[in-house]
């Protein structure tokens, strides 16, 4: 899919949640994402001045989407260490652009870090946006606001509106297994849901995230077949 992708910029990974007890630095990919999956459950606030110095050496914010979801996961950060902000300003200040934009922009909004989010219209992108955020805070706000997504996975005219559903749906799906709120915050949500968003909870709930996957593709697939898309 040009332009849209299944795949959340921060993958989900079991044994990269296991693996952040065991780390003494961030030096990788693998171990920044470690570090960010399960910060709201093992913070390391010792490892942020790490984490900033590989998010300004690396190529990560060249990925598309990737700045604005890097923002997102540091405001929530900073939010929960308002107190450490200043320590860590003088590591930010260091960095090259565009980093030290982004996180320019993540302290500006560690006071309403939800705003980034409430600033973005729907996409694939937002919600890669709200799971960083999610992994940094542990704040089910942002677990809810993917369940609304869900309401776009019926959605056959708008190409964009469409990935936004299903990789909502994907990525519940897959962190379901993974984080226990988000499990609890979708058999919340289907109890009280109905249409297309109760369809697509009890898809989440039951089927695996390659199935999800695999039929989200198949879609695209004849949609652009038909010239739809």
């Amino acid at each position: 899919m040009r332009g849209a992708t299944l795949v959340l910029v921060l993958a989900v990974s079991t044994a990269a949640v296991a693996a952040t007890e065991r780390l003494s630095g961030i030096d990788s990919a693998q171990s920044l994402s470690s570090f960010q999956q399960s910060y709201y459950r093992e913070p390391r606030p010792e490892l942020v001045p790490d984490a900033i110095r590989f998010v300004g050496a690396s190529d990560l914010l060249e990925q598309e989407g990737a700045p604005r979801v890097t923002a997102a996961f540091f405001a929530e950060l900073f939010a929960r260490h308002r107190g450490r902000v200043a320590e860590w300003s003088a590591v930010m200040h260091a960095q090259p652009e565009p980093a030290r934009v982004v996180l320019r922009r993540a302290v500006a909004s560690a006071g309403a870090p939800r705003a980034l989010i409430d600033a973005e219209p729907p996409s694939p992108a937002r919600n890669d946006m709200c799971w960083a955020a999610f992994f940094a805070s542990g704040d089910s706000w942002y677990v809810d606001h993917l369940i609304e997504q869900l309401d776009y996975d019926a959605e056959r005219s708008d190409l964009r509106l469409f990935v936004t559903g299903s990789s909502a749906k994907w990525s519940l799906a897959s962190n379901a297994g993974v984080h226990p709120v988000v499990e609890q915050r979708l058999e919340a949500a289907r109890d009280v849901a109905s249409g297309t968003r109760r369809t697509a909870l009890d898809q989440v709930l039951t089927a695996s995230p390659g199935q999800i996957r695999a039929e989200a593709i198949e879609i695209v697939r004849k949609g652009r077949e038909s010239g739809k898309w």
